[in-house]
């Protein structure tokens, strides 16, 4: 799936850049800034949005996501809607299994197992199964996360049902 969404994402950043280059300047001009006004910005090599919070490229995916004080006290995970069911495990002192299945249309399996180095710093790796448009899609994930700063400037934490 990953090699698919890459593909996909190749041939979209093409396309666009393709149609872009064809429209006269000034037409050109005011689609950049309705794109930037959005939070998209594209560039030769990568398209970012979300203001930057999310850049993707031939090499994958970069996030950032803010994660306050209140949310680690809490032990909250990410919002993954109702036809979902995420149950994180502790099978040693510094690492972690999570599971997440999805049932409907677009179902879904990914099992992963992160290990935190520090407080500051983790890794993991997993692997996901899922079912998109009716065809079977396998995805190897491989994942790290690092402090990047006290202050989360424009990014948002995250929002969950319950709040």
């Amino acid at each position: 799936m990953e090699a698919m969404h890459s593909s996909q994402m190749q041939q979209a950043m093409e396309e666009m850049k393709r149609q872009m280059a064809n429209m006269p300047a000034e037409q050109r001009k005011m689609m950049e800034e309705a794109m930037a006004a959005s939070g998209i910005h594209v560039n030769e090599d990568s398209v970012s949005l979300a203001n930057g919070q999310v850049n993707i490229n031939k090499n994958g995916m970069l996030a950032k996501q803010c994660i306050t004080q209140e949310e680690i006290d809490r032990g909250e995970v990410a919002d993954v809607g109702d036809e979902c069911q995420s149950t994180l495990t502790q099978i040693a002192k510094n690492r972690f299994k999570s599971t997440q299945v999805c049932t409907g249309e677009n179902s879904s399996t990914t099992e992963t197992e992160i290990v935190f180095h520090s407080p500051t710093h983790y890794t993991g790796k997993g692997s996901s199964s899922q079912v998109f448009n009716g065809q079977q899609y396998s995805t190897n994930i491989t994942m790290e996360g690092k402090w990047i700063d006290s202050d989360c400037g424009d990014i948002l934490p995250a929002t969950y049902d319950d709040e």
